[in-house]
């Protein structure tokens, strides 16, 4: 049996605990885990500058595969919310929004590979070998 390695980080838009934006050292942090799937959470993607569109910039420097679900608009051009990024083909996904009244939005997102679903609430994962 091949083990399959998943993981999730809160990469906190990119803001490391010494205040510093430092995608590549996030981009370290994954390459240490070399997860087969790992979702992010709190993750911007903007247009215009390499490093503002955080979920492909993560993604080209690993060689993942990306899958953004949308929580909400960020900025003029911008989305902020949650990416899958993945080794395993992608077969399908689908965002679901969890938001409630006027409380902050919520999404969560599902993505099916080749060989297992994910689904991602929050931060809790669940996985199950795809039928």
């Amino acid at each position: 049996m091949t083990p399959l390695v998943v993981a999730s980080y809160n990469i906190h838009r990119g803001v490391g605990l010494d205040r510093r934006r430092d995608l590549d050292r996030i981009g370290k942090v994954i390459a240490e885990i070399n997860p087969d799937v790992i979702g992010l959470q709190e993750v911007i993607r903007e247009n215009g500058v390499a490093h503002a569109d955080q979920a492909l910039y993560l993604s080209s420097l690993l060689g993942m595969t990306v899958v953004m679900g949308e929580t909400r608009a960020y900025g003029a051009a911008g989305i902020y919310g949650n990416a899958v990024l993945t080794r395993l083909p992608v077969l399908n996904s689908l965002r679901c929004d969890l938001s409630c009244g006027g409380r902050e939005p919520r999404c969560t997102s599902s993505t099916a590979t080749s060989a297992w679903a994910f689904a991602s609430a929050a931060t809790r994962w669940i996985c199950c070998p795809a039928s």
